[in-house]
């Protein structure tokens, strides 16, 4: 799949659009189920970075994909966004200091508890996907 074509931008920005609605409303509602309530703009920022790593993320998803199933792109994701995680978390215990160590458990427990909202995402992206791949079928060339 081409990550030069409208499609694929319009793909990104419903994405980002979707994935910062679901997770600001995911974070917000957070806060008051763990009686500590969230501010607004904590779960904005919390939603600005997955909305930064779901983009990231999405650029070797959309190649790998090949316009199949929209399970299969939620899945490639899904994926991709623990296997991102995966990384960083080891990565981070590499690295002698407590300041790391902090760093990677505050990682993998934002990971886990934003599971659910992950899952959601995952198949909101499938479903944009399959659409744009429709929408947009002669602009979305197979390499």
């Amino acid at each position: 799949m081409k990550i030069q074509t409208k499609a694929f931008w319009t793909f990104q920005l419903a994405v980002a659009f979707v994935s910062a609605v679901i997770q600001s409303i995911f974070w917000y509602v957070t806060g008051f189920i763990i009686s500590e309530p969230t501010d607004l703009f904590a779960g904005l920022l919390f939603s600005i970075c997955s909305v930064i790593a779901f983009a990231i993320t999405l650029f070797p998803v959309w190649k790998l994909w090949h316009g199949k199933s929209w399970l299969s792109l939620s899945l490639l994701f899904f994926c991709a966004i623990t296997i991102v995680a995966a990384v960083l978390f080891i990565l981070s215990n590499m690295v002698v200091g407590d300041a790391a160590f902090v760093i990677a458990w505050i990682g993998i427990i934002h990971y886990i508890l934003g599971a659910p909202a992950n899952l959601v995402n995952a198949v909101a992206i499938g479903l944009i996907g399959k659409y744009f791949v429709n929408r947009f079928s002669k602009d979305i060339n197979q390499d």
